[in-house]
């Protein structure tokens, strides 16, 4: 789908001088010479001269002594950095102050906001990057959050969710990506898995809890 994708290269390396490139409002399109990044377009058309891209001209007249076609990568770059993301848990977080162990998955979203550091950090040298690289880059650390956020009572999921947004932020900003947010959809410990605990040592503690009011009579039942 188009928002299943991160990063696009234009497949011709000849440009010319007076084309015409346009950048839809979803996008970026960025200038790549010899590895290295130079002009950013934001959206609207464009008419590749030399007051639009002023490293690219440089560059050109520095090497080609201004030729055109000149040699230049241009990639477009998704700004809503591949949509809606999930993550999850893949096997059960140990809970650090309670016996037995819980499961956890939900959605997050992040835009592109420096496309320049986005593509030499995380495309490097793919000729397309999609959503899925966005999530194998980062879900290890969705977990890490995830493991270091968890409280013994897996419903407050409103809080470890913003606690855990908190941790990804400098991560995305590594890569040019701002986290626009993540949410917690279900939390539940596996069927069976309450660690070799004693039913009336799990009831007090559910009624314990109970009491201080971090649990409802439902999930105390």
């Amino acid at each position: 789908t188009a928002d299943d994708w991160l990063a696009w290269k234009y497949p011709s390396e000849e440009l010319r001088y007076g084309s015409m490139v346009i950048v839809h409002e979803s996008q970026f399109a960025a200038f790549v010479c010899q590895g290295r990044v130079c002009d950013i377009l934001a959206p609207g058309r464009h008419l590749l001269k030399t007051a639009n891209l002023p490293l690219v001209s440089r560059y050109i007249n520095s090497v080609f002594d201004g030729k055109t076609p000149f040699p230049a990568e241009v990639w477009f770059v998704n700004r809503r950095g591949g949509g809606t993301l999930k993550w999850g848990t893949k096997t059960p977080v140990p809970l650090p102050e309670a016996p037995g162990h819980v499961r956890a998955y939900g959605t997050w979203e992040v835009e592109v906001v420096d496309p320049a550091l986005l593509l030499s950090k995380l495309v490097g040298t793919l000729a397309y990057c999609t959503a899925e690289r966005i999530r194998d880059r980062f879900d290890a650390a969705i977990v890490q959050a995830f493991s270091e956020c968890v409280t013994p009572l897996p419903a407050r999921l409103a809080e470890l969710s913003e606690e855990m947004a908190g941790r990804l932020r400098a991560h995305c900003a590594e890569v040019g990506l701002q986290l626009r947010g993540l949410t917690g959809q279900s939390g539940s410990a596996p069927d069976g898995d309450r660690g070799g605990v004693p039913v009336e040592q799990r009831l007090r503690k559910l009624k314990r809890l109970h009491e201080e009011g971090l649990i409802s009579a439902d999930d105390y039942a």
